[in-house]
């Protein structure tokens, strides 16, 4: 007897749901004098219809919700010197300035081919809101892969879940579809990703290879894993970070293949990598010149060493600018990541070795793969120095595929405290900040009782809830 497939129970609910309500609303003729109650009730119908058929296929509705809602940010939102930077770096490389050489920036090289390919294809280059839109698109575009790769390895993880049943309710499809509606509603509205693709941020780019990198895990083809991981560390330079903990299941006939997706996917490098490597390999360890700062450990440390004194950024200059730092901070974060990096993944060799011996990764379950992936980002996220509110994008995909309603409460709850921590932190001026907040909102308005009278309150102590911010954040990680 044939398996029933999940195109099969979606065929099999749509015959119930005819049979169930054998009127259809549209043959039913209408009198010229219809009561008010009718229209009402056969307006509310038709919708009822409409919301139904857009469930049958939740990955169009996601997507579609995902277009608009960055939409609204995109055409109207800048990140803070970021994007004003790209802008400036890109138009210095159409210049004739060869990257890494003339053109300074901290960027791994795909980010920067992208913001230079799409100004020169940007037919506007002087208005402002067309500019925005074509640097920002590939992002936008990149939070719909997201988007869709999440539901796919929701619906795949539902697939192999049934694999051992002859017969399947028809109600799993049903689950199937809210697994992935639900999923994606949280990928659409999720503030870190939507805010940062919204100001032309590229973490989005980072963080579709790594979600691909999960499904590729989930049916067990390693070339992807490798083009993925690599495409990655092209985006963001700690795009391998997992990879030691994936290396370790490979078996003998995919090693091949992950070597060749792997340096398929350092194409982007490779340029810079021979003719000026010098330079390259400079602005990549550049990075750990990084100042403390953001949400990191090492940044909360640095304001309690310093007497609850914050530094504000007032350039990118300033941003590796660390003459001022204690001496542990510069000498000892890099050793202290490696040797949390090691131990955690001595553990995990410990714990998973007969797995690894007798299985392979694809049959494992899918929280598993997920951990597998995302685990050592945790790690880098407790222990570098600068820890942007982007960061919090990067698990987003995280919570979505562990679809807990708890994780995803204190992450929503982890993102609002960060949102208050940035108000407090960019706006020393605490008198400039309410004249502009007042005449933004209004003075006796639901939104200045909500937001602005506690970051006035809260502005008076900075530091120490800055401070007190960063290690929840830490003790959340």
């Amino acid at each position: 007897m044939r398996k029933l497939t999940l195109g099969d129970l979606k065929l099999q609910e749509k015959r119930l749901m005819l049979e169930n309500n054998p009127s259809d609303l549209r043959t039913i003729p209408r009198s010229r004098q219809v009561p008010f109650q009718k229209r009402f009730f056969d307006l509310f119908m038709r919708f009822s219809s409409f919301r139904q058929q857009q469930m049958q296929n939740p990955a169009l509705y996601i997507v579609l919700l995902i277009i608009v809602t960055r939409l609204l940010f995109i055409f109207f939102t800048d990140w803070g010197l970021d994007f004003e930077w790209y802008v400036e770096k890109v138009r210095s490389i159409l210049a004739g300035g060869r990257l890494y050489v003339d053109v300074e920036t901290t960027h791994m090289p795909l980010t920067d081919f992208l913001y230079v390919a799409m100004y020169f294809l940007n037919p506007w280059k002087s208005n402002v809101f067309a500019l925005r839109f074509f640097l920002k698109l590939p992002f936008l575009l990149s939070d719909v892969g997201i988007a869709i790769v999440v539901m796919k390895i929701i619906e795949q993880a539902f697939q192999n879940e049934s694999t051992e049943r002859v017969f399947l309710d028809v109600t799993l499809s049903k689950r199937v579809r809210q697994a992935k509606f639900s999923a994606g509603l949280f990928i659409a509205f999720g503030l870190p990703l939507l805010l940062q693709t919204g100001g032309g941020r590229y973490d989005s780019l980072f963080i579709f290879c790594l979600v691909i990198a999960v499904f590729s895990l989930q049916k067990g083809q390693f070339f992807a894993v490798g083009l993925f991981a690599s495409l990655g560390t092209s985006v963001k330079y700690i795009g391998v970070l997992f990879l030691p903990f994936v290396i370790v299941w490979l078996k003998k006939k995919d090693i091949l293949p992950f070597l060749v997706g792997f340096l398929v996917g350092l194409i982007p490098i490779y340029p810079f990598l021979l003719f000026i490597p010098h330079e390259f390999i400079n602005v990549v360890f550049m990075r750990t010149d990084h100042i403390a700062y953001g949400f990191s450990l090492w940044h909360g440390i640095y304001i309690l060493w310093n007497g609850f004194m914050m530094k504000h950024v007032e350039s990118i200059g300033d941003t590796y600018n660390i003459a001022d730092e204690p001496f542990f901070i510069r000498n000892f974060y890099l050793p202290f990541f490696i040797f949390l990096f090691s131990v955690i993944f001595i553990f995990y060799l410990k714990k998973n070795w007969e797995n690894i011996r007798t299985k392979k990764v694809s049959q494992m379950p899918i929280l598993y793969q997920v951990n597998l992936v995302f685990l050592p980002f945790f790690i880098f996220a407790l222990t570098f120095k600068a820890i942007n509110i982007q960061v919090l994008a990067w698990f987003l995909p995280y919570i979505a595929l562990h679809r807990k309603k708890g994780l995803l409460i204190e992450y929503s709850f982890l993102t609002i405290i960060h949102g208050f921590a940035l108000l407090i932190f960019e706006a020393p001026q605490i008198d400039d900040f309410l004249m502009k907040a007042t005449k933004a909102v209004g003075s006796n308005s639901f939104f200045f009782f909500l937001i602005v009278k506690p970051v006035v309150f809260l502005a008076n102590f900075p530091s120490q809830i800055f401070v007190g911010i960063i290690f929840l954040t830490i003790f959340w990680f």
